[in-house]
């Protein structure tokens, strides 16, 4: 104990010894840091995803009660639009059987080519509304879907569905339709 109790002396080789180790530590600890503080990914606001899914390496369970769940569902629900996809070739085979029949058999029943262009017209009305099924009319009807979004090409436009023909309207449309002013 009686050498605790002694005053050290002050050392300028000591102080200069600490002073050296308290730089080389931080020089070292400062050398092995990372250089970049980047994020690894690049992302835009808007934009889709450029890399691959990032999924965790194990599962875990996420707890929720039941009116929550059900509340979720009802939200997104709420805002669902289905998509669906124009398919311009059936308008084209449509439109060239038309033509096909209109030169074998219909050239004589039609009153004039331009009734015939008046019919191209109407079709070509009706395809780029969209024609579906019946049964998806009736889904879209029961889940209370008030637009859907049709992708022509690369650009996805929203589509009421009150405006969408199933096969059985879309012939009642033409048939109706006003005929005198072609």
């Amino acid at each position: 104990m009686e050498h605790l109790k002694k005053k050290k002396r002050f050392s300028w080789r000591d102080l200069l010894y600490k002073s050296l180790l308290f730089v080389g530590t931080v020089a070292l600890i400062v050398y092995f840091l990372p250089r970049d503080g980047k994020f690894n990914y690049q992302f835009d606001i808007n934009k889709p995803w450029k890399y691959g899914q990032l999924i965790a390496t194990f599962d875990f369970p996420i707890y929720k009660e039941d009116a929550v769940v059900k509340r979720e569902q009802d939200s997104l629900m709420a805002f669902f639009q289905p998509y669906y996809q124009l398919d311009k070739n059936i308008e084209k085979d449509a439109i060239a059987k038309l033509k096909e029949n209109y030169h074998t058999n219909l050239k004589g029943i039609l009153p004039s080519i331009d009734y015939l262009r008046y019919i191209e017209r109407t079709l070509k009305e009706i395809y780029q509304a969209g024609i579906v099924s019946t049964e998806n009319i009736q889904l879209l009807h029961k889940d209370s879907t008030s637009s859907v979004m049709v992708i022509d090409d690369k650009l996805a436009n929203p589509q009421a569905t009150e405006n969408l023909y199933t096969v059985k309207k879309a012939y009642e449309h033409l048939l109706s339709a006003d005929s005198t002013h072609f």
